[in-house]
């Protein structure tokens, strides 16, 4: 029998008798990162749903259409206030944290 069926065979029996190590991240637990993860990607989802329906606005509605470069740069301001500056609340005090801690903020 070659080296590897062997391994697989231990794998099969480890499996079937509950052997083996447990999973070091097992699916659907959430680790201590999980709610800044949660936050920082509430933020992101939250500014490109504002960018997106600022850009129909400006673009898109007859009475608040404006030239091309300034809907871009209102939506992608209006994205960043939204997201990062309204949702992603703790994402923003943990960064500051981290600026902080190694004294470049007063």
């Amino acid at each position: 029998m070659a080296p590897a069926e062997r391994g697989f065979l231990g794998l099969r029996a480890a499996r079937r008798h509950n052997g083996g190590d447990p999973d070091p991240d097992p699916p659907g637990v959430p680790t201590p990162l999980s709610p800044l993860r949660n936050d920082a990607m509430a933020g992101v989802l939250s500014g490109a749903v504002v960018v997106a329906l600022t850009l129909y606005g400006t673009l898109g509605v007859e009475w608040l259409r404006v030239p091309r470069p300034l809907a871009v740069i209102t939506a992608l301001a209006c994205g960043v206030a939204a997201g990062p500056g309204f949702v992603a609340v703790i994402s923003c005090q943990y960064l500051g944290l981290i600026l902080a801690t190694p004294g470049k903020l007063p």
